[in-house]
């Protein structure tokens, strides 16, 4: 694959620029750039966001990684007009970018392949949000996502869904559709467990609205089960938290962290790990780090979505607050099958999210379309 890119050149257009301490996304992206560097690729990265910290273009240098300025999506569209035709690649992430660029890229650079990273299904996120609020505005911007989504899948030469379960429905939305399934790798790093009495740890962006909705909800339907039946409880929300979360915490036991840049302490305190999504698609981040730290997992079927765990072998299921209170205090009661669960967790980590799940079909989708 490096004698493929050697000399070719890609131009790498995202949402924002990567933070992988921050974002799930962001690491996705540092993981491809990665590749590309590696293959011998020349890339160039733009991202839509005006304002960012400067951290995050250094780091992109140090990847060996070209870090445009940042600009508006009218900007963006200026200098794909002016440059599209320059690079031997053009790679793009989420919907929301890719519709308005794609025929931007057409008209300006005939013929270059164009690579589609959908990240998730964000009309199926969407759609799920409008499901469980009820709020028709919700609804309409999920069904107008849908048709996004499936224009910018028939029109790119191929797409990139982060989990099995995501390609079947993006399948489904266009079957005509070049489709290849690319999640992220995550290496096994045990902590050297220290754990609190009853310590239940939730890691997320609690900007997003998936992991603010998970975390108002432990805190208003799954800890008033728990705190009549157990001592020393506490909720730990970690991740950064821009918006009114704080004014919404009901009680003492309630700790918002904010963004960490080491959340190992945090892994070794957690008596476990809590993660009852009520909403989302792809591959969430959190369920790696939690079992890479080697922690046991109460979790949704969504937060689990497209991930190779089994309930009762890798973790313990809780699509509801009494079953998310239930597994917590049989977690809590038997600190054998948490470690006979983290176990068995951290082996289907090695076993399916290794460097080389990511960088084999990757190479497939490039070697597809270039």
């Amino acid at each position: 694959m490096s004698e493929r890119g050697h000399g070719r050149r890609v131009l790498f257009l995202d949402l924002l620029i990567p933070e992988p301490d921050r974002h799930a996304s962001s690491l996705r992206s540092v993981q491809l750039l990665t590749l590309l560097r590696d293959w011998g690729w020349q890339v160039d990265f733009l991202h839509a966001a005006v304002s960012e910290p400067p951290a995050g273009a250094d780091a992109l240098e140090r990847l060996g990684v070209r870090a445009l300025p940042s600009g508006t999506l009218e900007a963006i569209e200026a200098y794909v007009r002016d440059a599209a035709a320059g690079y031997d690649l053009i790679y793009l992430a989420w919907v929301r970018l890719s519709r308005p660029l794609l025929p931007v890229i057409r008209e300006a650079a005939p013929g270059r392949p164009v690579l589609y990273d959908s990240l998730d299904v964000n009309y199926l996120r969407e759609y799920r949000e409008a499901r469980l609020t009820g709020n028709a505005r919700t609804l309409a911007r999920a069904l107008r996502t849908k048709e996004s989504e499936r224009a910018v899948l028939l029109d790119a030469e191929a797409s990139l869904a982060i989990t099995p379960a995501d390609a079947r429905v993006l399948r489904a939305l266009a079957p005509d559709a070049r489709l290849f399934t690319v999640g992220m790798w995550t290496d096994p790093d045990p902590v050297e467990r220290r754990p609190e009495p009853a310590s239940l740890l939730f890691v997320g962006n609690l900007g997003a609205p998936h992991n603010h909705d998970c975390a108002l909800y432990m805190m208003r339907e799954v800890m008033p089960l728990l705190r009549p039946r157990v001592a020393d409880l506490k909720l730990v929300l970690a991740g950064p938290d821009h918006n009114d979360i704080r004014r919404k915490i009901d009680g003492p036991d309630i700790l918002l962290t904010g963004w960490q840049a080491d959340l190992r302490p945090l892994f070794e305190r957690a008596t476990l790990f809590l993660a009852p999504l009520r909403f989302g698609s792809g591959l969430k981040g959190k369920m790696l780090q939690a079992m890479a730290h080697g922690l046991p997992i109460v979790a949704s079927a969504i937060a689990a979505e497209g991930m190779p765990l089994v309930e009762g072998r890798d973790f313990l299921l809780a699509d509801s607050a009494p079953a998310a209170a239930a597994a917590v205090e049989r977690l809590l009661a038997d600190p054998g099958l948490g470690r006979e669960l983290a176990a068995r967790a951290m082996e289907t980590l090695r076993l399916h999210y290794g460097r080389e799940s990511v960088e084999r079909p990757f190479a497939e989708a490039l070697a597809s379309i270039v």
